[in-house]
């Protein structure tokens, strides 16, 4: 379980705490002087690794954390949960498949550094119990997403595992049902978070189900088991649908 918050203060002891994970010093030394001239905010911690963050970050609560978008920094967002208010940061553009990882993440967005003005915003969204997107990295996330909806189509014997492990069946008695080995079903598995993007079972579900692939019926008896179309073509615009349902200000570009 992660670690337990409560709102801290600013450095002069009003406005809003905020703490920093980044590797470098002098970005952190950035931040706190940007944060404080933009007002009402202050960096109350900072570290430049997770194992360094969950202890300070610990001992000096704050109100919202900025982490460095990196393995190190996704990490540490992993760590925190939804114990506090994440936002995600990064000194350039962010790398597509960086910014589809992030949305797995328990974290409010993501502001690249460019535009000074565009992290106070930022903050000022989450702290808001919004969320964030720098424009431009909206952007190149609606045309990844379409492109991977484009690429997410499952087969039938696919959508047939998805259902049956999203429904609660057990791996295995899926794969007596649909007469197929246990390692059969697991490969199927892997191919269908491939398509998907996905890392885990629930994910999966939750981005079939915004693609329009899967649609998940209450469990009732074998026989009234309603019969699955052949078709998986994906709903109309599913991208800007997987997209929104997590950054619904993207609708506003």
């Amino acid at each position: 379980m992660g670690a337990q918050f409560l709102p801290g203060k600013g450095t002069s002891g009003t406005g809003v705490g905020l703490a920093v994970m980044h590797r470098q010093s002098i970005i952190r030394e950035g931040l706190r002087s940007l944060l404080e001239r933009g007002g009402g905010m202050g960096v109350v911690s900072e570290a430049s690794c997770c194992a360094e963050a969950l202890v300070r970050f610990v001992a000096t609560p704050a109100s919202l954390v900025l982490i460095e978008l990196s393995q190190e920094g996704m990490r540490l967002a992993e760590q925190l949960g939804d114990n506090v208010p994440c936002l995600f940061i990064t000194m350039q553009r962010t790398p597509t498949h960086l910014m589809l990882a992030a949305l797995d993440m328990p974290v409010r967005g993501c502001v690249c550094l460019d535009d000074p003005d565009d992290l106070v915003r930022g903050c000022r969204a989450v702290l808001a119990h919004g969320t964030y997107i720098t424009p431009g990295n909206g952007l190149s996330l609606i045309r990844e997403l379409s492109a991977r909806s484009r690429n997410a189509k499952l087969t039938e014997r696919e959508v047939q595992i998805l259902q049956g492990l999203c429904e609660g069946t057990l791996l295995s008695e899926v794969a007596r049902r649909l007469d197929l080995a246990t390692s059969t079903v697991k490969s199927h598995l892997s191919r269908i978070y491939q398509k998907l993007g996905v890392r885990n079972r629930k994910a999966a579900q939750e981005q079939a189900q915004a693609l329009g692939l899967l649609t998940l019926n209450p469990r009732v008896p074998k026989e009234k088991q309603p019969e699955r179309p052949t078709s998986t073509e994906p709903a109309v615009n599913p991208a800007h649908h997987v997209a929104l349902r997590r950054f619904p200000q993207l609708a506003r570009r």
